[in-house]
């Protein structure tokens, strides 16, 4: 039986999620005895492109391009002129996720988790505890808001962005919203994955990206340090100095506070 596979080879699941953009590329392998070529049925067709065939007759297999258009839900399926069928493949097709933008202090916030949190590219993401740890890295934002001292940069702070920019404490966030091309960089590949429906971990993306959104938009949490957390570094890296001492490791970052 002829069977759609991703190009690596590997049988393609039945249920496909893919976001608006997306390029789908597989193939159709046919069973023994069974040849190309196949054709190739969408329904309903709009929302699910077929922009390249590319039939290879002597290697007998099939490859098919298709790209997701709009939102909805597709089902594709193939036959050769024998009858030979694969598929059905059903298809959910979403809108890609954006980062929410009537909040200046909230878009600052979160493109500041996602810039400095650890991800699913990092060695030490741990998906368990990933939207805490975002929680506790905007709690450090707010806390130097209402803190406003120069000892954690918020001196005269009057919004969330201000202390985000403020010198020497957000490497590539001093020119905010002009980032630095690491920052913005990291940002945008974060992104882009989250709404490939093709790449292996876009589930991870995904939450990730919509756990730095809620906790940049949701009530803070109660702040589990009774003096408060006041600033974070990657885990293992050099202390912040000063007044600042160490508080807990937590999902890949350091946490420090200054006791009163």
């Amino acid at each position: 039986m002829a069977t759609f596979q991703t190009m690596a080879g590997a049988k393609l699941p039945l249920q496909l999620t893919l976001f608006v953009g997306n390029v789908l590329k597989i193939k159709i392998v046919p069973g023994p005895g069974e040849l190309v070529p196949f054709k190739l049925s969408i329904s309903p067709d709009k929302s699910l492109l077929l922009i390249n065939d590319e039939i290879r007759a002597k290697a007998n297999f099939e490859i098919y391009e298709l790209k997701a258009n709009s939102p909805g839900f597709v089902r594709f399926q193939a036959q050769n002129a024998k009858g030979t069928k694969a598929g059905p493949i059903s298809v959910t097709i979403k809108q890609p996720l954006t980062l929410p933008t009537a909040n200046a202090d909230q878009l600052a916030l979160i493109k500041l988790l996602l810039a400095e949190a650890p991800s699913p590219f990092s060695a030490n993401y741990d998906a368990s505890t990933s939207k805490t740890g975002l929680q506790w890295m905007r709690l450090v934002v707010q806390n130097r808001l209402i803190m406003k001292s120069g000892i954690v940069g918020s001196k005269g702070a009057t919004s969330m962005i201000d202390v985000i920019k403020s010198p020497g404490q957000f490497k590539g966030f001093e020119q905010y919203p002009v980032l630095g091309s690491k920052q913005r960089g990291n940002i945008e590949d974060i992104l882009n994955i989250a709404n490939d429906g093709t790449h292996a971990k876009q589930q991870l993306f995904y939450n990730h990206v919509s756990a730095a959104i809620a906790a940049a938009t949701e009530p803070a949490i109660v702040d589990p340090c009774t003096t408060k957390l006041l600033s974070w570094r990657t885990a293992g890296a050099e202390s912040p100095g000063g007044d600042f001492k160490f508080y807990k490791n937590f999902s890949g970052q350091d946490f420090y506070t200054i006791p009163k």
